[in-house]
């Protein structure tokens, strides 16, 4: 509602980009965890009181889906967009982001060997994250 005290957006491990696709859904709120870094987003993220509840409960996954030409046609002016994808995310298909990306123009930092959430334990992807920040 007040596009003016925007100056950018970021978006790490951005979901919002494909909350329409089933398997975003599937990933997020049904799929059993096969390997270390699942039961991990499992247990702690997936499963934390707080997230399952407003996922389960209250989380009109339509409404919170984010197209780039919502936020172009709202801003009315261009700023700067910053997204953050890892290369091997296990929520979303980060190559069909990516691709997504790169057909409406927006710049895009591939961490390739890092899961969703991983930039926390990057040191080099939070330097680029800082770098976005300041």
């Amino acid at each position: 509602k007040c596009p003016q005290f925007i100056s950018r957006l970021i978006f790490l491990d951005p979901i919002c980009f494909a909350l329409f696709e089933p398997y975003v859904v599937y990933n997020f709120v049904y799929r059993k965890p096969y390997k270390l870094i699942h039961l991990y987003l499992y247990y702690f993220v997936c499963r934390e009181m707080g997230i399952s509840y407003v996922v389960s409960r209250h989380f009109w996954w339509t409404q919170n889906n984010l197209y780039i030409e919502q936020i172009r046609s709202c801003l009315n002016k261009n700023i700067p967009i910053y997204v953050l994808l890892s290369g091997r995310d296990c929520i979303i298909n980060s190559h069909a982001v990516r691709d997504y990306l790169i057909n409406n123009n927006i710049d895009y930092y591939w961490v390739p060997d890092i899961w969703h959430g991983g930039f926390m334990r990057d040191k080099d992807t939070w330097k680029k994250i800082c770098e976005w920040i300041s």
